[in-house]
């Protein structure tokens, strides 16, 4: 099926029409997304992701809404444009919404689908006030998916993008956990006014000089394509689904079985549980430790991917 490439001519800056157009159709089946592939970008990842999102709408003096704890690359990076970091404390159900700042034409970065890195999802009273906030604030809402593919109990629900009325959303997701970080493949999904300065940032990031796919090789643009289209990513996913719920369930019943009932965020879907630790146990330093001297790696909240755990209610 790849023959539909001609891997012999510039492609379009944009990302290859077929993989944008395999990209809606997974979005729409797997998170409700009703987009168009022109509202699609292909790039190499969610860092370039990120990258093309702060050249566009950050500037010096943006308010820059962030998880409290959350991604620890997003503050470093929109810093450089000039950002004003307002953390927003989570609990269960992710970002507080009745935290949100007063402010002007600021960017909230969130994970919605499954809180970095507590796991939590954000329910759908929550996401109407937090687009409601974007539409009063005259802000732009940016959601980071990680991992929301790997999901366990009941069914995910929709994008934020099903609720934007105003152009507010932008999506960014890429296939590093599902397939591997190797594949440099990843896409934003923009509101119309938004791709062609997204394209020019893009464009900025390649030393200016508008290449095929921007970054994304057009041969692993042709066949991740053709692996969506064939059903084969499907079934993937649903191999990988199975192993790590295996995997989790696994963890849940080592911990319960050395420690009593253990307190567990996150349970529903990811690649990872947050453990709130016994009040008879050490901190999490010494259990961090001990565990690590048996070649057991576990992270705590100050892990270096990890910032603002200070924000934390209670």
């Amino acid at each position: 099926q790849s023959a539909r490439f001609n891997l012999t001519r510039a492609g379009d800056p944009q990302g290859a029409p077929e993989l944008r157009q395999a990209l809606c159709r997974f979005l729409g089946a797997t998170r409700g997304m009703s987009v168009e592939p022109g509202q699609v970008v292909v790039v190499s990842g969610i860092q370039q992701a990120m990258t093309a999102v702060g050249q566009m709408l950050v500037h010096p003096g943006t308010p820059l809404i962030m998880e409290a704890p959350g991604c620890s690359m997003i503050a470093p990076l929109y810093q450089r444009y000039g950002a004003e970091v307002l953390p927003v404390p989570v609990d269960a159900d992710g970002l507080m919404v009745d935290h949100l700042p007063d402010c002007r034409r600021g960017v909230a970065v969130v994970t919605p689908a499954r809180h970095f890195p507590l796991g939590g999802t954000m329910p759908a009273s929550r996401r109407r006030a937090l687009l409601d906030w974007a539409d009063a604030s005259d802000a732009h809402v940016f959601e980071v998916d990680f991992d929301s593919d790997f999901q366990y109990e009941g069914s995910p629900l929709p994008s934020l993008q099903t609720m934007d009325r105003r152009g507010r959303f932008i999506y960014a997701g890429s296939f590093a956990m599902t397939i591997g970080p190797g594949l440099r493949i990843g896409y934003l999904i923009l509101p119309p006014d938004l791709v062609q300065p997204a394209l020019e940032a893009v464009s900025l990031l390649e030393h200016a000089w508008p290449i095929q796919g921007m970054g994304a090789p057009w041969l692993d643009q042709a066949v991740l394509t053709d692996f969506i289209d064939s059903g084969g990513y499907d079934k993937h996913l649903r191999t990988l689904r199975r192993s790590y719920m295996q995997r989790r369930d696994a963890v849940v019943a080592g911990l319960a079985r050395h420690f009593g009932a253990p307190d567990l965020l996150g349970m529903a879907s990811g690649t990872h549980l947050a453990w709130r630790i016994p009040r008879h146990l050490p901190d999490a330093a010494a259990c961090d430790a001990r565990a690590r001297a048996m070649g057991i790696a576990v992270h705590r909240l100050t892990f270096w991917t990890i910032s603002g755990a200070e924000s934390l209610p209670g």
